[in-house]
């Protein structure tokens, strides 16, 4: 009931900021569809014509009326269709949607070996750039329902691919009116996106004043800020530098691991998903680079605070990780995950498990901080 009398307020606050983000991304379009369709027989009227077709032959069928019907039962498989935008260096952004259905879709070992529907981004010598692609991952079975999203098209990209598939996942996907179009962002937006973060920060920085106000220890309060401004830093982050960030680490790891361009046919599903990797482990290194700063921060603020309850410490780093997930629906190409969210918080959950432990059955750091 302490507890409670003493986060009432604050958690008060952020379920209203929370529910209105939340809004916010399902009501408001940021972007408007302009200009002419993109993709040919982007309906089916003309069944298969214009798609390219991965897999054994006879997995990938049209069905009447305008519709075609992906089928996978083997899980070693990629199994789909995509067709390729030409000139993709005419647009900023581009606008993909159209309507899925799914059944018994069985996910392979990675997140991404499900249902899904992308649109990729590559390089002169095929190499998948690390950019936003997903518009739907799904698993089990689905009935009918329009997805889309806005993409940035990335700078260097000299070939934008639309795929919808089953990546090394076993079930039954149908899609139909795909569409691909040019988007703009509409006037209004950038006014919200910079109140959103505004207003999230402002919350943040009543969130964590009374640790950095009263703190003694110069060291620790550094240590803590320094924790602080890389998370937000790493929500904030621009998507076109947080994406130039992953291509340099991608480079790298293309050089170290001597990744060659020879071994498959250019342009083929298994050079795609070879240059996909290294991607892939980027983004895994950020996760865990993510859940260590959250670890540190609890360990920090439990040494310095050792006053303050664990169960405090706890509410507070978890409103900070769910803050940070939320201020990215007001940055473009950024989407806040629950996932993410929920490493996070296991990451300051360890942090202060770590301290209990020590005090438990060590000797615990004894620092008179207060807040």
């Amino acid at each position: 009931m302490e507890l409670y009398k003493k986060n009432h307020k604050k958690l008060a606050v952020f379920s209203v900021l929370a529910l209105i983000s939340i809004l916010f991304a399902n009501v408001f379009e940021p972007y408007r569809v302009v200009g002419p369709e993109l993709l040919v027989n982007h309906d089916f009227r003309q069944e298969l014509s214009g798609w390219e077709q991965s897999g054994p032959t006879g997995l990938v069928k049209y069905e009447h009326p305008q519709t075609v019907h992906i089928l996978s039962n083997r899980p070693e498989l990629f199994i789909g269709l995509s067709q390729k935008i030409e000139n993709p260096e005419r647009f900023k952004y581009l606008s993909l949607s159209g309507e899925v259905r799914t059944e018994n879709v069985t996910s392979g070992n990675k997140g991404w070996n499900k249902a899904r529907l992308i649109m990729s981004s590559h390089d002169q010598h095929g190499r998948w750039l690390p950019a936003p692609h997903h518009v739907i991952l799904l698993t089990g079975t689905n009935s009918w329902h329009p997805y889309g999203n806005v993409f940035e098209v990335h700078k260097d990209a000299s070939e934008v691919r639309v795929t919808a598939q089953l990546p090394k996942a076993t079930g039954s996907l149908w899609v139909k009116n795909m569409s691909v179009r040019q988007a703009v962002p509409r006037v209004s937006a950038k006014f919200f996106l910079i109140s959103g973060i505004a207003i999230w920060s402002i919350f943040l920085l009543s969130l964590l004043l009374p640790y950095f106000r009263r703190a003694r220890n110069g060291i620790l309060q550094i240590a803590v800020c320094t924790v602080v401004v890389s998370l937000l830093a790493g929500t904030l982050l621009p998507s076109d530098i947080n994406t130039q960030l992953r291509k340099e680490s991608v480079n790298i790891l293309h050089n170290v691991k001597h990744y060659s361009l020879q071994e498959t046919q250019p342009g083929s599903v298994q050079q795609r998903l070879k240059h996909d990797l290294p991607v892939r482990k980027i983004l895994r290194i950020q996760k865990i680079g993510h859940f260590s700063l959250f670890v540190l921060l609890s360990l920090l603020l439990a040494v310095a605070y050792p006053k303050v309850s664990k169960w405090q410490l706890l509410i507070d780093v978890t409103i900070l990780a769910a803050a940070t997930e939320l201020m990215q629906i007001f940055i473009e190409s950024r989407t806040p995950l629950l996932d993410d969210l929920l490493l996070d918080s296991s990451g300051a959950l360890l942090g202060l498990g770590i301290i209990w432990l020590s005090q438990r059955w060590g000797a615990p750091l004894k620092i008179e901080n207060r807040l």
